[in-house]
């Protein structure tokens, strides 16, 4: 009728070109027309009013796939209780009625004895409440997937697809430590509702959560110190590089004693001596005197074990690995150069920082000067043979001692 009324007018005003004019009004029909089909075929919700409810007593709503109906006054009131950012831009029309308006009101009320306590959470999930159940642009992120008929024959909603935003799952996650839906966006627009951290006031009348509530309102304490650089020799890893040097040195004062041995095992009147019985303190009684123990190595656990852990083991506990002679080697005197200046022996010292290996050849000594001759010639020959090695060891150190006795 508009578009009749228009055509109608333009002819009385210009009855000079009334093929023009007939022509404008034939637009404005179309425009008119157009206009009222768009309108007519627009979808914005997929339900509007309550049509059934179950065996459970839940209410299930009616399927509707028009546009948004307008909110009565006592609707908006009830609104405004919970959804109030729904009315923002004097909004005022829905895809809900007063009754599903209640609805919501009286289930969010029973959620609110629980999570009323913390503000940014409670706002969080209730803002996703009132948006799947009034928002006026429902098909954007919401469709239906299944309906029924009750015994009245009317149809009733028993399934929908609801899009949410991973941004909006995790945010309100956080905020309420609840679990966490997939994301099953599609071809809709994913509803992402405005969250608000669990640390942060709501508005001026609702405070941040307590801290027993959101980890971000607790007092936060002192940033962890960044871990030490590791202590490096010459850019390589330091417990390597001083293992490596006592491995050398060990070596190479193994193979001195050996080789002192060899040459002091026998007497210049002939007679031998059993190195077995000598009271030697070094490191290569963990190992037996056995050179090729350094090459023992196997696996536990995926971990390479070599002569390195079997050391560590007999240092901390010397009576595990005795020596050839019987007894235990005390690694404070197998080992030189670890303790720094004016420290003490503890239970905690670090002997694998030693920068020495010294060896202690213990000669048993005699009143009577007959059964001391035998000692006497071992030192002799020790001290001749050392000698003859020492340009050869220029860092090997003789050192010769003799207990103090009680009656001296």
């Amino acid at each position: 009728m508009h578009a009749h009324t228009w055509i109608c007018d333009c002819d009385r005003m210009n009855s000079r070109s009334p093929l023009r004019s007939t022509a404008f009004g034939v637009h404005i029909l179309f425009a008119a027309v157009l206009f009222t089909l768009i309108q007519s075929s627009k979808q914005d919700c997929v339900w509007y009013g309550v049509c059934n409810t179950n065996i459970f007593s839940h209410s299930q709503n009616c399927p509707y796939n028009g546009t948004a109906k307008e909110m009565p006054e006592d609707g908006l009131e009830l609104l405004k209780r919970r959804c109030g950012f729904l009315l923002e831009n004097s909004e005022n029309k829905f895809c809900c009625d007063k009754k599903q308006v209640e609805l919501l009101n009286k289930n969010v009320k029973l959620a609110g004895n629980i999570l009323d306590r913390c503000p940014s959470c409670m706002e969080n999930l209730v803002r996703h409440i009132c948006q799947f159940t009034c928002s006026p642009k429902q098909t954007e992120f919401m469709h239906v997937v299944a309906t029924e008929k009750n015994k009245e024959d009317v149809e009733y909603i028993t399934s929908v697809d609801l899009h949410i935003s991973t941004e909006y799952i995790n945010k309100t996650y956080k905020s309420c430590s609840q679990h966490e839906p997939k994301d099953n966006s599609d071809t809709f627009t994913p509803l992402n509702v405005t969250t608000i951290p669990c640390n942060q006031a709501v508005n001026s009348k609702l405070p941040a959560c307590s801290c027993s509530d959101c980890d971000l309102s607790c007092p936060q304490g002192p940033p962890e110190p960044a871990p030490p650089e590791p202590f490096k020799i010459g850019g390589l890893d330091a417990y390597f590089v001083i293992m490596a040097a006592v491995f050398v040195v060990g070596v190479i004062v193994f193979l001195m004693g050996s080789f002192l041995f060899t040459q002091g095992s026998s007497m210049d009147d002939g007679s031998e001596i059993d190195v077995s019985k000598c009271v030697v303190q070094s490191i290569w009684g963990y190992f037996s005197d056995d050179p090729t123990r350094l090459d023992d190595h196997d696996e536990d656990n995926g971990f390479n074990v070599t002569y390195l852990d079997g050391l560590y083991d007999c240092i901390s506990n010397p009576y595990l690995c005795l020596a050839p002679y019987g007894g235990p080697v005390d690694p404070a005197i197998a080992f030189g150069g670890f303790l720094p200046s004016g420290a003490q022996l503890t239970g905690n010292t670090e002997y694998e920082l030693a920068n020495a290996l010294i060896l202690t050849f213990l000669v048993k000594n005699h009143h009577n000067r007959t059964d001391l001759q035998p000692a006497l010639m071992w030192e002799k020959k020790i001290i001749r043979t050392t000698s003859a090695q020492r340009p050869a060891m220029p860092l090997m150190v003789e050192v010769f001692g003799t207990p103090t006795a009680m009656k001296d």
